[in-house]
């Protein structure tokens, strides 16, 4: 059986709010931004590989005052399947994330960088 690569595209836009309680008191943050993933599918050497990157731009509310921290956020995903069987399949895959955040708040102005990785290797078998 020959697959057909394909090609997945997803866009956001989002203003949400969630809520959280501190000292008996509510208070919201609010995200205001937008978010791009690009993904794709193939057949590789009897198996399927997968790749997706990412990328969000967002502005961050804490204490809901008007007073924002700028958020970016750069993700690339691959993975690679495997079936053993018709119910058994092998996977592996590799994820990164880049976040940067610049905030000015209450006259403290402030930059912060994360990176992660993460590794996942597992076996699924259907029952």
């Amino acid at each position: 059986m020959t697959r057909v690569p394909s090609l997945t595209m997803w866009a956001s836009s989002t203003k949400t709010a969630s809520s959280t309680i501190t000292k008996a008191t509510s208070s919201s943050t609010r995200n205001t931004g937008y978010g791009v993933h690009l993904s794709t599918a193939f057949d590789v050497l009897g198996g399927t590989m997968k790749a997706g990157i990412g990328y969000m731009d967002a502005d961050i509310d804490y204490a809901n005052d008007g007073q924002v921290a700028d958020s970016k956020v750069y993700t690339a995903a691959f993975g690679y399947e495997y079936s053993l069987s018709k119910r058994t399949l092998v996977y592996t895959g590799l994820g990164y994330t880049k976040r940067e955040l610049d905030a000015n708040y209450e006259g403290v102005t402030g930059s912060w960088e994360e990176e992660g990785y993460d590794f996942a290797l597992g076996l699924v078998h259907k029952f």
